[in-house]
């Protein structure tokens, strides 16, 4: 039996040791995590897998009371958007700290939060260390575990624990599970809330009549679609649900960007839809780029284009507007369709042929 992909976010004060658990748990062992402007400061998200378990893991900024600049404001925002996306809430303490007043709050506030949750006392390095996780039982919270990111101690017992909060067994799965998704090639929808990628979806599926597996997920899930063409068997993955979400137009934007990235990591070919009538924004290069360092296959749509063209005149135009924003993007095949009337639709799988050719999927 598969289990659903989970989320755990890594949540705490600045300076606890957030993005060392980040490295160890996901085998990037680095310095420093991609300092660089955009989302990918602000909230790191990578895969990793426990006892053979697939887990996306997120970084967060650090969680603050009373933000003093915008940027902490901005880091305790991007922590409280992880949250919201994650099955399991990792609680990280500093163990060589005193317990402070910003870790008491926290602890209050999280306890009312009705996810599963571990709460962990980082920097217990060695068992002369053992005593200071004391201090930190006042706070009443369960399961408190202490650990060391940096020298893993305690790692294999702290590990387990995040399965059992998952609902996930303490065994590897069968070997034959994975065998089963091979030939089968995945396929990411991605882009900003309301470009159409629900409608491509819909209408893909509707215009092959030949779906075999069509299974929602919760409003934090991506929906999989396994739609078969000419005899392959593809995997369309879209994030449908992240609009009833959301509470407002800036946190539809932070969801959906978190879960693109989720679903850059997963899949071999991004399908990056644009709205030609707006044309290319920040949100869009962000995403691209993350799919462009990534290595993936990138096909760009440029989706409702019967009201593009008015805006562009032609299809010159909106390329010289890509190559201004993404110029990395520019060897990548441009696709014009109306996701919305099927438009130039049907050119989208010879386009994937070609690519499952070329890179020998």
């Amino acid at each position: 039996m598969s289990h659903p992909h989970k989320t755990i976010a890594i949540v705490g004060r600045p300076n606890v040791g957030k993005s060392t658990l980040f490295n160890r748990l996901t085998g990037q062992w680095r310095a420093i995590v991609e300092d660089r402007p955009g989302i990918t400061r602000d909230r790191i998200y990578s895969e990793t897998s426990i006892l053979g378990h697939p887990i996306s893991v997120i970084d967060t900024g650090g969680l603050q009371l009373d933000p003093d600049s915008d940027m902490e404001e901005m880091m305790s925002n991007q922590a409280h958007v992880g949250m919201e996306e994650a099955d399991l809430i990792i609680f990280i303490m500093d163990g060589r700290a005193e317990v402070t007043p910003l870790d008491r709050e926290w602890a209050k506030k999280l306890r009312k939060i009705e996810k599963p949750k571990i709460f962990v006392v980082n920097k217990v390095d060695e068992p002369m260390h053992d005593d200071l996780i004391q201090q930190f039982y006042e706070l009443g919270l369960d399961p408190l575990i202490s650990i060391s990111a940096q020298t893993e101690r305690n790692f294999a017992a702290f590990q387990e624990e995040i399965l059992r909060k998952l609902d996930l067994p303490l065994e590897r799965p069968a070997e034959e599970e994975e065998e089963e998704e091979e030939g089968v090639t995945s396929i990411a929808i991605i882009g900003r809330p309301n470009v159409g990628k629900s409608t491509l979806l819909n209408y893909l599926i509707g215009k092959e009549r030949s779906i075999v597996a069509d299974e929602p997920g919760t409003t934090r899930d991506p929906i999989h679609s396994i739609i078969e063409h000419k005899g392959e068997k593809y995997t369309f993955v879209d994030t449908a649900g992240i609009r009833r979400r959301a509470k407002s137009k800036e946190r539809v934007e932070k969801v959906s960007i978190i879960q693109s990235l989720k679903m850059i990591d997963q899949a071999q070919i991004v399908l990056l839809l644009i709205d030609s009538s707006i044309g290319p924004t920040e949100q869009d290069a962000h995403v691209a780029g993350y799919a462009f360092e990534k290595q993936k296959a990138i096909i760009i749509l440029a989706n409702k284009w019967d009201e593009g063209k008015k805006v562009f005149e032609d299809r010159k135009g909106f390329e010289l507007k890509m190559e201004l924003k993404m110029n990395y993007l520019q060897n990548c095949p441009v696709v014009y369709v109306s996701a919305k009337h099927g438009t130039g639709v049907k050119n989208i799988f010879p386009i994937i042929e070609g690519i499952k050719r070329q890179y020998q999927f």
